[in-house]
């Protein structure tokens, strides 16, 4: 990888490191949110803004502050009206430019509609159910030591408690179109337990007979240590780190040494997957 440099800006390693994980590795459903139309007009700005800051790294040009903040700014201006000006100086809410990004560019939304009712061994389709389920990401609040199988698990148990109608009856779901990126958030509240990460998920609580099946494939992670973030994505055959201010801001790490994973383990927040096409029938 070349010998590349992005400026450590005020308070900035949140939205550069959230840029790389979803930006710079090559991928046809995040670069959708690149090339498409957005949704919200004012945001072909910032679509060239994101381009610009990811080609100069591909041709690893040294990145200052002026081309991080004008990202940063354009965020601010566009969202003054929700956002403090203290907030937008001192925060580090990396889960809110996640969102201004999938929802105001492209709608990658996840979608989780019942799909019919069981009643006494019998299901009764809802073609016309109204009962949906609509989140931006996952969000996972760690409270020991765990792993993405489980607390997953946890979450959408909590997140959809199927309801019962009657007596023996209840509902089951799927979802209404199928995510091709989904965004897991570790909500850690200041601990450092670690959480053990797989490279596929899949969701055990979808009913759908294909969905069910489906699986998304890891992507990459942010990761927070002493109020910087940093990156890890994977690309040819290794795996690479990012992080802002460094004097080279990329750089490869061994995820076979334990030293290393058990660090990555408790600083990961939050996980990117994304859709793997062969598990689609």
């Amino acid at each position: 990888m070349d010998s590349i440099i992005i400026e450590d800006g005020y308070n900035t390693s949140y939205l550069t490191s959230l840029l790389v994980l979803l930006f710079y590795n090559n991928n046809k459903y995040l670069n959708n949110i690149l090339t498409s139309c957005p949704i919200v007009a004012s945001y072909c700005y910032l679509q060239e803004l994101i381009t610009d800051f990811i080609n100069k790294i591909y041709k690893g040009f040294m990145i200052n502050v002026d081309t991080i903040n004008e990202i940063k700014n354009f965020i601010y201006i566009t969202n003054y009206d929700n956002i403090d000006i203290f907030d937008y100086i001192e925060t580090d809410n990396m889960i809110h430019i996640y969102e201004l990004i999938i929802n105001n560019i492209v709608n990658e939304q996840i979608i989780i509609t019942c799909q019919s009712i069981v009643n006494n061994s019998h299901i009764y389709d809802l073609n016309n159910c109204d009962e949906k389920k609509i989140i931006n990401y996952i969000d996972i609040e760690l409270n020991e030591n765990s792993n993405i199988k489980t607390e997953l698990n946890k979450w959408f148990d909590n997140f959809i408690k199927t309801e019962t109608i009657q007596q023996n009856e209840f509902m089951l779901y799927k979802f209404e179109i199928l995510p091709h990126i989904i965004g897991i958030h570790i909500n850690r509240i200041y601990n450092t337990y670690k959480f053990d990460i797989t490279k596929c998920i899949k969701f055990e609580g979808i009913t759908d007979s294909i969905q069910k099946h489906i699986k998304w494939r890891i992507h990459g992670f942010l990761l927070k240590n002493n109020n910087k973030y940093y990156t890890l994505f994977y690309l040819n055959n290794n795996w690479i780190k990012y992080e802002e201010g460094q004097i080279l801001s990329f750089n490869t790490t061994d995820l076979n040494d334990i030293n290393n994973i058990n660090k990555y383990m408790s600083d990961v927040v939050f996980i990117l997957y994304i859709l793997d096409d062969d598990t689609r029938l």
